[in-house]
């Protein structure tokens, strides 16, 4: 049942790396639900233009919901736009605000940069992580029983790849598993490296890898991206593509054309926008 907090509304925060695919589906989803158990009053949900932006259904949110609960503060939007130096320059402004201001009563986190930058104990506002591709091996949490912050809860599928190669295995047979990323911490954890490499060991297969040297937020992520299908295609008899931002509408043709001249199986591991 809904409550005020104190006869105050239940002010909410949002962070995100930048766009994604399924970040505005996830929100919407959330208001929907908001409104079905009576924390919003119900009101038909926009479309935007852009799906994979989230700006427009915060303002959304911010000015034209109705509730006497919760509150969607226009100002408590931030967004890294997958940029390194924004993400720094953001992070000891946001946590200033929740240590100092004590403004917002709950953070939505969306993705592992969002989540890594409010998994510590330099603040205890309340914060959900969503979407983050591997929590545990980006370091957001210690382990799937325990985030490891009294204030941190995070969704976690920590079974997902695991699934979905031994479904992939148990179809197609592979020997010879291609697999594209970005080289450092954070490419590895979106791929789920560590899961594919453990899972090669027990089905005995082969990963065959090709790391791709260019960070997230790249303009070049896309010609590298197919750089690594192209070399890879001839050597390999399946391909696990992973969650890369390189994958896009715009270069999923020329990405999976080697693929298909080889005759490549091939697995997404996600992706909602394609």
């Amino acid at each position: 049942k809904p409550i005020t907090n104190n006869g105050k509304k239940w002010r909410i925060g949002y962070l995100e790396g930048g766009s994604y695919a399924n970040y505005q589906s996830i929100l919407k989803a959330m208001t929907a639900s908001l409104m079905d158990s009576g924390w919003i009053q119900r009101a038909p949900i926009p479309k935007c233009q852009d799906e994979s932006e989230t700006r427009t259904f915060w303002d959304f949110l911010s000015t034209k919901i109705q509730s006497d609960y919760l509150e969607f503060p226009s100002d408590a939007y931030w967004n890294h736009e997958w940029d390194h130096a924004e993400r720094e320059r953001l992070k000891p402004v946001i946590i200033n605000r929740l240590k100092a201001d004590k403004d917002i009563d709950l953070m939505l986190a969306f993705g592992t940069w969002a989540g890594q930058d409010l998994a510590n104990n330099q603040h205890d506002t309340p914060t959900m992580v969503l979407s983050a591709s591997n929590a545990i091996q980006s370091g957001i949490i210690k382990s799937v029983e325990d985030s490891g912050f009294d204030h941190l809860q995070v969704w976690i599928d920590p079974n997902k790849t695991e699934r979905q190669l031994r479904l992939f295995h148990e179809i197609t047979g592979f020997k010879r598993l291609g697999l594209a990323y970005e080289n450092n911490s954070t490419g590895r954890s979106y791929a789920s490296v560590e899961d594919i490499l453990k899972l090669s060991l027990e089905l005995g297969f082969q990963v065959i890898e090709c790391r791709m040297p260019i960070e997230h937020g790249s303009s070049n992520e896309g010609a590298e991206l197919i750089k690594c299908h192209e070399q890879l295609a001839p050597k390999i008899d399946a391909m696990y593509i992973t969650d890369y931002s390189g994958l896009t509408i715009k270069s999923i043709t020329k990405l999976l054309s080697p693929l298909f001249k080889y005759k490549v199986p091939m697995f997404a591991q996600t992706r909602y926008d394609l």
